[in-house]
């Protein structure tokens, strides 16, 4: 596959898959009061906007615990129920470099090496895209990629929510799109009071019509 590379502190590689097709309309859903559970989620109520992608955050073993095990089945549930009505599916995936700021200002060392960084099973492999990232935000990366793809509509979800998922978010929408944060298909290890703030940060930062959950 091709790769695409970026140097410095925003390396990304991108691994280019084969491409679907697109879908459908909007509908606003209730927001979530708390934080999601394991409940299996019924895709079929949300409607899609046309032109529209789909962002899978950094869904990789090492990220994977208690407040976040409910994410892979809720993003493959979605991708079996609405893959097709998004014109490109892109998997974001961290790597924790040695000289990273999350080593040397908070001391976390985790996330550096196989199988920690590797993709939950049936996530990158139903991408168009996979990003190489050492950030939290990867904006300008998904904004080339968004914009070649002819998207005027993001929808995203993955981990965690109070940060990757949150800063992307934010980045896009300063970009112009509308952006929406489904949040049956978020988590964060940061556990249930930290997905509830991230909530209220993304009504207040994205929009309450832009929050959904099913």
């Amino acid at each position: 596959m091709p790769t695409v590379s970026e140097k410095k502190h925003s390396r990304a590689s991108v691994d280019v898959m084969a491409r679907k097709k697109r879908g459908s309309a909007p509908a606003r859903m209730p927001l979530l009061r708390e934080s999601p559970n394991s409940a299996v989620v019924e895709w079929g109520s949300l409607d899609v906007l046309p032109r529209s992608a789909l962002v899978i955050v950094d869904v990789q073993n090492g990220f994977i615990g208690p407040a976040t095990s409910h994410v892979p089945d809720a993003i493959r549930n979605l991708l079996d129920a609405k893959r097709n009505e998004f014109a490109l599916v892109i998997a974001t995936r961290f790597h924790n470099l040695p000289d990273s700021p999350f080593r040397k200002w908070i001391h976390w060392n985790r996330l550096a090496e196989t199988p920690e960084t590797d993709l939950v099973q049936g996530i990158g492999e139903r991408a168009d895209v996979v990003i190489d990232k050492n950030t939290y935000g990867i904006v300008k990366n998904l904004a080339e990629l968004i914009g070649k793809a002819g998207v005027e509509h993001v929808y995203i979800c993955g981990i965690d929510t109070d940060v990757c998922v949150l800063q992307n978010a934010g980045g896009l929408f300063d970009l112009g799109y509308r952006v929406f944060v489904l949040l049956n298909a978020t988590g964060t290890n940061g556990g249930t009071d930290a997905q509830i703030a991230a909530e209220k940060l993304l009504r207040r930062t994205i929009g309450s019509d832009q929050v959904i959950a099913i």
